[in-house]
């Protein structure tokens, strides 16, 4: 039987761009340009292909994020409420990379009393890291399974996530505070495209490479070392840059044919920080998974 329990992820997925469960509650991040005063919810108002032209054609246009406002929490509690819903999972973006993460954790112990438990999950990662959390959750919620469950396949997925990305310029990530300025310095002046991986939910270099070409065919080499003979998701996440995010896949399917590799853009939030081009690739190793039922991991491209 199904019990009385939601999913809510941050617009940090980028989960509007895959198909999902309308029951999904998606917590929207918002984005403003220094140019002008106006807030766009993320997706809703801006999605990536709007966002990214603006910065190809703006470049020196810097854009900043903030996450979801109380008052919105607020609504989004009071219509769970309003539906008999009794628990929440709320699956977040690395607590090192935002604070929303703390924000619910605080927010939690505010409105157990009024007969609703938020569960916040620190996923230690974002894109579609988070989304395949979102959507399994919600599979076990169709399958009867209870909290304790989903949060046990939930960490198992998080310590089982990696994902490897290049930027095209360390700009993005400096100006809002997600590499320091020396390690950025020293990029720009050597005109160097630093290999970056998140690692427990921090991002750290992995290598400097001199260009975009060069520091992608490390990225895919990377993943080929890391992935041999191994049964992995794959998703390949990008900033306005498909042509290059199809190559790859194909790259990884001439090898691999069997595997399952999605392609997602990434969300105006996150591209924030990233900046155009920028393309990731993200694995999960599913045999880490093959002791749950595997109707949990369906995804629908």
């Amino acid at each position: 039987m199904k019990k009385p329990i939601a999913v809510w992820v941050c617009s940090n997925s980028a989960i509007d761009y895959i198909t999902h469960s309308p029951d999904i509650q998606v917590l929207r991040s918002t984005i403003n340009f220094q140019s002008s005063p106006e807030v766009y919810n993320d997706y809703i108002d801006m999605d990536s292909d709007t966002f990214y032209k603006h910065l190809e054609e703006f470049p020196d246009d810097i854009p900043k994020t903030a996450y979801i406002s109380i008052g919105k929490v607020e609504e989004l509690v009071e219509e769970a409420i309003s539906k008999g819903i009794k628990d929440v999972i709320v699956i977040l973006i690395s607590s090192d990379l935002s604070g929303l993460y703390n924000f619910f954790e605080h927010y939690a112990t505010q409105v157990k009393d009024r007969g609703i438990n938020l569960h916040p999950f620190d996923s230690k990662t974002l894109v579609f890291g988070e989304t395949f959390m979102a959507i399994t959750a919600t599979n076990m919620i169709e399958l009867g399974c209870d909290v304790s469950e989903i949060l046990e396949v939930l960490q198992v997925i998080k310590e089982n996530n990696t994902i490897t990305f290049a930027v095209d310029s360390l700009k993005y990530l400096v100006v809002n505070g997600r590499l320091s300025k020396s390690s950025a310095m020293v990029g720009n002046l050597l005109k160097m495209k630093p290999l970056l991986e998140l690692n427990d939910g921090k991002v750290v270099a992995l290598e400097r490479i001199r260009t975009t070409k060069m520091a992608i065919n490390k990225m895919i080499e990377h993943y080929f070392q890391q992935t041999e003979n191994k049964n992995i998701f794959t998703y390949i996440t990008h900033a306005i840059n498909l042509e290059e995010a199809t190559r790859i896949k194909q790259i990884i399917l001439d090898k691999y044919p069997d595997r399952q590799v999605v392609i997602c853009p990434l969300s105006p939030v996150v591209g924030a920080h990233a900046g155009p081009k920028a393309i990731g690739i993200g694995t999960i190793d599913i045999t880490k998974l093959s002791r749950f039922n595997q109707d949990y991991f369906k995804i629908k491209e």
